[in-house]
């Protein structure tokens, strides 16, 4: 297109700004002071008769070149004149400073040469004005007489924009023939269909069609937008983060095909290619050959482009042309977009509207633009739109010209502020993201927004994006799922790619682009976008000190220097966010003009004190300078900053003293300043404060008295500042509070007070504020609750029940509460009330007519719902989590229509109750699939549901693959536990493998469960399910009938895996893993009743050398139960702990070369547990590869003969656990084990004594004797065990007596009998123990007193007698108290 058509276009907009400018400046003391005023009012007169003729002068420009010219010679000197009144201002200042310091001795010095320089200035930009006014007057323009202002034009719709319904409009049928096409070709390998045609036609929306059509329901599917930056590795990076669901940054293009190789590998692909501009024949080339992924992947590319060649260089098949809407489909959308129908003139603007539609050439982003610029004109507006000569301009052709044309059209009736508005967004590359709030930031830093005695700013600009949003010249957009660059609540903006190009269009001259080399060298340039943030900028363009905003994108990896913008002294934004920011150089301090900076993440302790100069600064952040130590002392310099932006500041300790000067500050965010102890008093001078954020500052101990001065906060976060313990009496007096925050201030007294007439409070956070001894405080706070009427939220999770339990009625009062969040009530405050008490607490929040979201969770003592809470008839979510002794919901619950979820986890006893409840709600986080009719499922209910935690049963009764796509699984990013269950052996409607291709997970999943399965296959995201769930911590895979291999490996979070009953699956081995270090952090792996399980292999094949690497490098536990057929093999697997149950192979079925086959010569296993195994123990042949082992437990194993190979095995063995077995006697081995400190032997009912080479156990410390009811001796040599120190004897029915060789165990230091009923005394020797410290007697009932010599054992600590009534009453006696009161700690009961 002809820029240069448009390029005259803000000179009206900019000759107003400086206009407004200088009668602002008129009069002023600044002025005065250097003699301008009379310059500057000849000047104001001279911009004025212009201003009148600009409306001729803009029409004209469309056919005149000379005119379009003098446009932008007008618009440089407007340009200018708003500079010479900021130097001067500037200026001033500096002479202010500069007398202050000399003491006005000798003032010539400090004035005489800025004031020679202003005056020459001064006298150029007349000369130049009268240049520009003697050739206004040569072209004879023609003043507007009927000249008036226009009015800012409004969307008083709901929904401002729908895009995509108007967009549809008449593309049915090509829909159809493209997917039709498509459908014919699905066998092919590859098929690249382009669709093309002129910008704006819509060809992304009918590519957007046909990526959503059902016929493509079980491809994966990516949307890449190309735009005229042809980046091979960023297309190729798009399409792996896409698929895989996590970003990928490879900058290898051999790198980059291998993944696309091995991710795309027997997948079916869609793939989307929007607004491809690259015409090189050989960058299209290595396109194709990039999309070729080969090994049996079937892939569909869908390309648009504006170029017939781009299209036919790049297809496989015929390029699909998208032809012009005809001229009554473009009517059609200017009348819905101009709200046509309701207009009383509608029947005489038909003809003028059809005759306006023509004109658009065919393109529905034309007709758009126009249909909302015409919803407020009148009839004589509309004929003027219709006869505009922009029509007629032949600089262009036809129909791409007429496109154009109306956007400039809709352009040129916006009013002079927002149209620079809206230019300056054109300054980012095409399909750049903006954030909103950041964009109004810097058209206010700009001048770009209006003053408004009315309005502030920021509502002024949020007015000027919903116009923008209304015209489709911005449209709304999110931020990539794999992209953490924005903030989650961020509004993102994006701009189509013709309406960039018009945009830009009007700027002209204005941007210097330096990573598309535009206007490089430019002198007129205004705006830059630059790459490299150490260059100068005197290298890029001449004239440095006309740039007013500076952006560097891309500038991650350069450290930024001070050359890089020192130079442009009319700077007035400068975004660092894209620049690697070591210090911040102290040339900032050069901006005078500087009103918005950006410059996060420094890494150096300070800041330039030189930045405190920057007097005109309004907008600073500092954010995530975790380095950062302290602020200037002279910071409160910054008279104008109204934004400050300190969060994450981590060691920032307090603010300066004179930061109370900075009284026009609106928003002020220290959030996350963990250092921070101490907020001053000088704080009460903020007085325009309307945003504080002292959240996560745990050392701030109180708020300063002055708070109360801050009567303008309406947002105020103090959640977890746990170290504050009470508010200022001040804290009252902020009558404008909307949002409280007061979470986790636990050590705080008394808030009734502070919350005492904070009638326009909004939002309130109480949760966790519990301070118990200070019940008294806050007996008043129900009734100060009471009074906040205009209540919308309230949090009082974890907060003092018996507060508002004592005065229920203060929810009757709240009734505009939407949200009320009573978590973890302390107490018994929903316990039934005393009769005479008619309402208990929780009867009355069903007076809260307008309450949406309840959440009850985790009340342990909430027995039941009253039937009344069914009156809450707008009631959306209840969540009832983790009340346990809930037994039954009223059926009046299950009759609110209003109700979508119902959180239930952990109420097992209300599981039959819940039949009651209306299909139409949604039982959380267990949601149960039932049929609704022969067509359908109930699963649709799950659409907006967003918990932590899913589990979704009974998926059999799915009836159709579109329901589980519904759900839009893959957008719940709250998702972190989800599991999905079918009910095996009953009848499916469809496949599982088509159910599961459609319920894809966010990325968010940390924990998976897979139960029920019935397919052989997965789909594609459960096969790289690596991609797919990268951050997996948890995964589970049960009863997979059918299943013979697993979808698992490289996952390298993952901790925990457990995969049961799957009986087709055989091996486990390399291929398992998906390649090196696949489980790298797998803690712990469990394998149970998997009976056709064969093969384990710990080990695979590392590199070309052939060096074996372990499976499972930190692995912590493994455990195979019920695995009769597994062989483990080539070594014992890595793990700390082995737990083997009903799986003799894996004990005994180890050869004696094993150990060799890894480098490492010992395994780590240390633990071993053995269940019911039938080999007998000289057969476990794994003992004798367990070098390091040094705890068994074996449990139910009969056959305990050995051999001495085994028993070799165990001689580092420290602790030695017999459970179970009908023996009668111990292996003779026991003695054999020279190391061995701990011994329990349990459950050994017909054992009758102890083996003598027992008394070999030299090293025996604890010995614990359970369950042997037939045990009558412990045998004489017991007293051999000089080491033993802990004794523990239960359940030993027939042991009457202990042994007299025990008096020799002079180590022992613990003692414990229980359920030894026939032991009726201690032993008088018992005194000889002197080492004892504790001594318990339980359940010994024929023990009636205690030796004589209790009283010798001086080092007894710790008595209990339990269940021994005789002995306890002889304890009591006050003649034998005596006997043990040296006894620390005595218990008789």
């Amino acid at each position: 297109m002809a820029v240069a058509e448009v390029g005259g276009m803000l000179a009206s907009a900019v000759l107003r700004v400086a206009t407004q400018k200088l009668g602002a400046a008129i009069g002023g003391r600044i002025m005065l002071q250097w003699n301008l005023d009379r310059d500057l009012e000849g000047m104001k007169a001279t911009m004025e008769s212009m201003a009148a003729v600009l409306e001729d002068a803009e029409r004209r420009s469309v056919r005149e070149a000379e005119v379009r010219l003098w446009l932008r010679r007008l618009r440089d000197a407007a340009h200018d004149i708003s500079d010479l009144l900021d130097e001067a201002e500037a200026a001033a200042g500096s002479k202010s400073t500069a007398v202050g310091k000399l003491g006005g001795m000798i003032p010539n010095l400090t004035t005489i040469s800025p004031k020679i320089a202003l005056a020459n200035k001064m006298k150029t930009i007349r000369e130049e004005l009268k240049e520009i006014t003697n050739q206004h007057l040569s072209f004879r323009f023609t003043a507007d007489s009927c000249h008036k202002e226009q009015q800012v034009i409004t969307d008083n719709r709901a929904t401002s924009s729908k895009v995509d319904e108007t967009l549809i409009v008449g593309r049915t049928e090509e829909k159809e023939t493209i997917v039709s096409s498509l459908s014919e070709r699905m066998a092919e390998d590859t098929v690249i269909l382009p669709i093309y045609g002129i910008g704006g036609i819509g060809k992304t929306t009918l590519a957007k069609l046909v990526f959503n059509e059902t016929r493509f329901q079980d491809y994966s599917k990516v949307w890449v937008y190309v735009s005229q930056t042809f980046d091979l590795r960023k297309i190729g990076n798009s399409i792996i983060s896409q698929v895989s669901k996590s970003e990928s940054q490879l900058t290898e293009m051999e790198m980059i095909n291998r993944c696309l190789d091995e991710l795309l590998a027997g997948r079916k692909v869609l793939i989307v290619l929007d607004d491809l501009w690259e015409k090189n024949q050989f960058l299209l080339g290595d396109l194709k050959t990039m999309l070729m992924f080969g090994r049996g992947c079937k892939l569909i590319v869908i390309v648009t482009t504006r170029d017939e060649h781009t299209a036919k260089k790049i297809c496989t098949t015929k390029p699909y042309r998208l032809e012009l809407l005809t001229d009554d489909i473009c009517w059609k959308i200017i009348k819905e977009k101009s709200a046509f129908v309701a207009r009383d003139d509608k029947e005489q603007l038909e003809d003028i509207g059809r005759e306006i539609a023509s004109k658009c050439g065919g393109v529905a982003l034309a007709a758009q633009s126009l249909g909302y610029t015409l919803q407020s004109m009148k009839f004589d507006e509309w004929v003027s739109v219709r006869n505009n000569d922009i029509w007629n301009s032949s600089t262009t052709s036809f129909p791409y010209h007429n496109v154009v044309a109306s956007l400039r059209l809709s352009c040129s009736h916006m009013l002079p502020y927002l149209r620079l508005c809206f230019a300056y967004c054109a300054i980012f590359p095409k399909g750049h993201t903006m954030v909103k709030d950041h964009i109004i930031h810097q058209w206010s830093a700009l001048g770009f927004i209006e003053p408004s005695d009315i309005f502030s700013t920021k509502q002024l600009g949020e007015a000027y994006v919903t116009q923008l949003l209304g015209l489709s010249f911005l449209q709304q957009t999110k931020a990539p799922s794999t992209t953490r660059v924005h903030n989650k609540d961020s509004t993102l903006l994006i701009m189509h790619d013709l309406v960039h190009d018009v945009a830009r269009s009007i700027l002209f001259d204005e941007v210097l682009d330096s990573g598309k080399n535009i206007n490089i060298g430019g002198s007129s340039c205004r705006y830059g976008i630059l790459s490299d943030c150490s260059k100068p900028l005197e290298v890029i363009t001449p004239s440095p000190a006309k740039i007013r905003a500076l952006h560097f994108l891309g500038c991650g990896k350069i450290e930024l220097r001070g050359v890089a913008f020192s130079s442009a002294s009319c700077l007035r934004v400068l975004d660092l966010s894209g620049c690697s920011i070591q210090r911040l150089p102290v040339s900032i301090g050069q901006l005078k003009q500087l009103r918005y900076l950006n410059a996060p993440g420094i890494k150096n302790r300070m800041i330039p004190k030189c930045l405190t100069k920057l007097l005109k600064l309004e907008f600073l952040s500092l954010c995530r300078s975790r380095a950062l130590s302290a602020l200037p002392e002279s910071i409160g310099e910054i008279e104008g900053l109204m934004h400050l932006d300190l969060s994450g500041c981590s060691r920032l300790e307090e603010l300066p003293k004179s930061f109370g000067k900075l009284r026009r500050l609106v928003y002020l965010n220290l959030s996350n300043c963990h250092r921070v102890k101490v907020v001053s008093e000088c704080i009460g001078g903020l007085t325009n404060l309307e945003y504080l954020n002292l959240s996560q500052c745990p050392k701030i101990r109180f708020l300063p008295r002055t708070l109360g001065s801050l009567t303008e906060l309406k947002y105020l976060n103090l959640s977890d500042c746990f170290g504050i313990k009470e508010l200022p009496k001040s804290f009252q007096k902020l009558k404008n509070l909307v949002h409280l925050d007061l979470s986790n201030c636990n050590c705080v007294k008394d808030l009734s007070e502070a919350l005492d007439g904070l009638a326009k409070l909004q939002y309130l956070n109480l949760s966790s504020c519990r301070h118990y001894g200070n019940q008294f405080h806050l007996r008043r706070l129900p009734e100060v609750m009471g009074n906040l009427k205009s209540l919308r939220h309230l949090h009082l999770s974890g907060f003092l029940d018996n507060i508002f339990g004592s005065q229920p009625r203060v929810m009757d009062t709240l009734l505009e509460i939407g949200y009320l969040n009573l978590i973890k009530f302390e107490g018994n405050i929903f316990e039934q009330l005393p009769p005479d008490q008619s309402h208990n607490f929780i009867e009355c929040i069903s007076a809260l007519s307008n309450l949406e979201h309840l959440n009850l969770s985790n009340n342990v003592s909430l027995y039941r719902v009253p039937v009344s809470l069914g009156t809450l008839r707008k009631l959306h979510t209840l969540d009832l989590t983790g009340c346990i002794g809930l037994l039954w919901l009223p059926e009046s619950i299950g009759q609110i229509d209003s109700l979508k979820f119902i959180f239930v986890k952990g109420l097992l006893k209300l599981d039959s109750t819940l039949l009651r409840f209306k299909s139409s709600s949604t039982l959380l986080p267990n949601f149960v699939v039932q049929s609704v009719d022969e067509r359908s499922s109930n699963l649709v209910q799950l659409l907006h549901a967003n918990p932590a935690e899913l589990e979704i049963s009974s998926l059999e009764n799915v009836k159709s693959t579109k329901e589980a796509e519904r759900i839009k699984l893959l957008e719940k990013r709250m998702i972190v536990t989800l599991k999905f269950n079918w009910t095996i052996y009953t009848k499916r409607f469809v496949d599982d493998i088509e159910v599961l291709r459609e319920l894809v997970p966010p990325s968010t999943v940390k924990f998976f469960e897979l139960r029920g399965y019935s397919s052989i296959s997965f789909p594609t995201w459960l096969m790289d399910i690596a991609l797919s769930l990268p951050n997996l911590v948890e995964i589970k895979i049960v009863d997979l009938m059918k299943c013979n291999i697993l979808p698992l490996g490289q996952l390298p979070k993952l901790q925990k895996m457990v995969l049961g009953r799957m009986k087709s699956v055989t091996k486990i081995d390399a291929d398992f893993c998906g390649g090196a270090r696949a489980f790298p952090h797998l803690k712990i792996f469990i394998l149970y009743n998997m009976k056709g399980l064969q093969e384990l292999h710990t080990t695979y094949c590392c590199g070309e050398d052939g060096v074996n690497e372990f499976m499972f490098p930190n692995l912590q536990l493994l455990e195979i139960q019920n695995c009769p057929n597994l062989i483990v093999k080539p070594v014992s697997p890595g793990a700390v702990r082995w737990d083997i149950e009903c799986s003799d192979n894996v004990i005994s079925s180890w050869g004696g070369n094993a150990q060799t086959i890894i480098s490492s010569s010992s395994s780590p296993v240390s633990n071993l547990v053995v269940s019911f195994c039938k080999v007998p123990l000289h057969q476990w042949s794994l003992l004798q590869h367990l070098s390091a082992l040094s705890h068994l437990t074996i449990h139910w194993c009969t056959d305990l003969t050995s051999s001495s190979e085994i028993i070799q095995g165990l001689q580092s063995l420290k602790s030695l656990s017999l459970d179970g077995n009908e023996k009668a006697e111990l292996p003779e081995w026991l003695g054999d084990l020279p190391s061995l400190q701990k011994l329990e032997i349990t459950m050994y009912p017909s054992l009758t004594e102890l083996h003598e080479k027992m008394r070999q156990l030299i090293s025996l410390q604890s010995l614990t004797l359970s369950s042997c009811q037939m045990l009558t001796s412990l045998g004489e040599w017991f007293g051999d065990l000089t080491s033993l120190q802990e004794l523990h004897i239960s359940h030993c029915q027939g042991l009457n007596s202990l042994p007299e060789g025990m008096r020799h165990l002079n180590s022992l230091s613990s003692l414990h009998l229980s359920y030894c009923e026939n032991i009726s005394a201690l032993p008088e020797w018992l005194g000889n123990l002197t080492s004892l410290k504790r001594l318990d007697i339980w359940e010994c009932r024929r023990i009636t007193s205690l030796p004589e010599s209790i009283e010798q054992l001086s080092m007894l600590e710790h008595l209990e007698i339990s269940g021994c009534p005789e002995l306890r009453r002889w304890c009591e006696l006050e003649e034998n108290k005596m006997k043990f009161a040296h006894v620390q700690y005595k218990s008789f009961w």
